[in-house]
């Protein structure tokens, strides 16, 4: 009647059971947010239903609302439900803004410049990835989004080493490593261990200022310098909204109609790093 099965239990609720009170209630006021609407703007709404068995009941806004809810719910489990969709959405939304905050370029494929550039969604002869990046030559990283909760780890494992380790672009043959997003991993997990065995990385995005940790992998594996590397948290957060006010968002999710690709000025990122060269190395984190 809620809509929750057992992946929206993880992923909704957190595996919290003590949340699906509080889930119910806000549940129950939205729905009545949407009768009180309904009524205003369409009148009562009153009837009855009977079936030839003796079964019977009374039809008004909250019963059909609530019909129609669990109905819909259903729909959670098909490809192209709601779930899906905003999956998609995110695939889009989370790789496009943390890139572009870097300061990287967004293009559409084919690409037709090899450095520092970046596009999302593409996809390879063997499988799908949510963003492309191309730092210099023979150099780049494949990302991929998962929301698995605290699923099986091989879930995650399989996003790392199901891409090619080499692509070619033009005449040249670029190395390609993989970092993974996922919402959260277990405690007990060793899949961090076994993606670094097969040349990936994992980052959980419920960590604090994951970003940083994305910086950090760029940086050993691309040679990736970034002023977020010598950041505190203060520092990390002030940096991270204004730059978010800034990403063409729209871009990303193809909603723009004169699409034109953008970037951080290099100018920009050089200041940004030379402001941060006098700070102590111990806030690094």
């Amino acid at each position: 009647m809620l809509g929750l099965t057992d992946k929206a239990f993880q992923n909704v609720l957190r595996d919290n059971p003590n949340a699906i009170q509080e889930y119910k209630q806000q549940y129950v006021d939205i729905c009545a947010d949407v009768i009180a609407s309904h009524t205003r703007e369409h009148g009562e709404l009153s009837g009855s239903v009977r079936t030839t068995a003796g079964l019977s009941a009374e039809v008004n806004w909250l019963w059909l609302t609530y019909l129609l809810n669990t109905i819909g719910a259903q729909t959670l489990a098909v490809r192209g439900s709601e779930k899906s969709a905003y999956g998609k959405l995110f695939e889009k939304l989370i790789p496009g803004a943390l890139l572009y905050m870097l300061g990287f370029k967004h293009i559409l494929p084919p690409p037709q410049e090899f450095e520092r550039v970046f596009w999302l969604s593409s996809r390879s002869e063997r499988r799908e990835s949510d963003a492309t990046l191309l730092y210099e030559p023979g150099k780049g990283v494949r990302f991929d989004i998962g929301f698995i909760g605290r699923g099986n780890p091989e879930i995650s494992l399989d996003k790392v080493t199901r891409f090619e380790r080499e692509i070619a672009l033009g005449r040249s043959t670029y190395y390609m490593a993989t970092i993974i997003l996922v919402d959260r991993i277990g405690g007990n997990s060793r899949i961090e261990s076994l993606a670094r065995e097969v040349g990936g990385a994992i980052v959980q995005m419920s960590a604090g200022y994951w970003i940083r940790q994305v910086v950090q992998v760029l940086h050993t594996s691309l040679g990736f310098e970034h002023a977020l590397l010598a950041m505190d948290d203060d520092q990390v957060e002030a940096f991270l909204q204004e730059q978010i006010q800034q990403a063409p968002l729209e871009d990303f999710i193809g909603l723009s109609d004169n699409f034109e690709p953008h970037f951080v000025r290099e100018s920009e990122v050089a200041y940004s790093v030379e402001s941060q060269r006098n700070q102590p190395t111990d806030t690094l984190r």
